[in-house]
């Protein structure tokens, strides 16, 4: 596998590692008068964030907050600490089944390439 295949794989996998509930720790929180959460450590959200490619205010969003969209109306709402470990649950277990698929797919790939290029030359033999 070539270092330009290599180094998205090592970006995703090292987010999803960093991401991990033991690096970002959340906290209860009083968010305009209800219960909420906060993000207790930012560096390791911010490090997660900048290895997918978003914003670390994006990613603390999706984490305390749920949108629901209702006949083209979005309603926000703001999780509690069950809700937002669930929902990092949740993201951490779809980056590594994205990243499992994205495997998958890369090795089907070289092996149909391979057994392609094999049949091609053993057509060639004279």
């Amino acid at each position: 596998m070539s270092n330009f295949h290599q180094f998205p794989l090592i970006r995703i996998f090292s987010a999803a590692i960093n991401a991990f509930p033991s690096n970002i720790q959340l906290q209860e929180a009083v968010i305009e008068n209800n219960d909420g959460t906060a993000v207790k450590n930012n560096s390791a959200l911010e490090h997660a964030a900048r290895l997918l490619g978003a914003t670390t205010e994006t990613l603390k969003l999706q984490l305390t907050q749920q949108t629901l969209s209702l006949r083209g109306e979005t309603v926000k709402s703001i999780s509690n600490i069950s809700k937002a470990r669930d929902t990092l649950d949740a993201f951490i277990k779809g980056v590594y089944g994205r990243l499992f698929s994205w495997i998958v797919d890369k090795l089907r790939f070289f092996l149909v390439r391979r057994s392609l290029n094999h049949l091609n030359l053993h057509f060639l033999k004279p």
